[in-house]
């Protein structure tokens, strides 16, 4: 009788452990990268917003590139974002007080997916934020998206500093459909 209740236990355990190993191939990273300019002679201490230009999603040739639908995806969520200074080439983020990324569609409000607060002076040219667990699939379900960054200086800049923004998203989707 023991016997058979190892047997049915070893069957659920190598059932659920195969389902979470199944789950593995319906998960991927899409990747986005846009650019904003901080310009120079901005009001210090006030937030202001840089608008993004249009991020096209390709969401649905993604999802066909990983063996998966639109209709199957059951989470996107935000797993990295980093901001690196392009220009000018003697520049840091010390300028930074804070920073806030915000993702942007239409139909959709405005949702705030990554910040940064408390910037150090001796930061250097990379930033790595904070990001939200927040679900945001309905935004990259849609055709494009726009980031809003919303900076917070505490020193006056006198050039343009063009930031590249680099966003890692986690997709999972179900299995077989199910």
């Amino acid at each position: 009788m023991k016997a058979k209740w190892i047997i049915v236990l070893g069957c659920i355990l190598a059932l659920c452990s195969g389902c979470k190993v199944l789950s593995l191939f319906t998960q991927f990273d899409l990747a986005y990268n846009s650019t904003v300019v901080v310009p120079s002679s901005i009001n210090r201490t006030l937030p202001f917003d840089i608008p993004t230009p249009e991020i096209q999603t390709n969401s649905e040739s993604h999802f066909s590139v990983n063996q998966t639908q639109s209709n199957l995806i059951e989470e996107i969520s935000l797993k990295e974002l980093g901001v690196n200074l392009k220009s000018p080439e003697s520049g840091d983020f010390s300028f930074l007080n804070e920073i806030r990324v915000f993702i942007v569609t239409k139909g959709l409000p405005d949702k705030e997916i990554a910040w940064l607060t408390n910037i150090p002076d001796t930061i250097g040219k990379e930033l790595q934020l904070n990001v939200t667990q927040e679900n945001v699939m309905d935004y990259i379900k849609q055709e494009s998206f726009s980031l809003r960054v919303r900076v917070t200086t505490d020193k006056l800049i006198t050039v343009d500093h063009e930031i590249d923004i680099r966003a890692v998203l986690h997709v999972d989707a179900k299995i077989f459909g199910l």
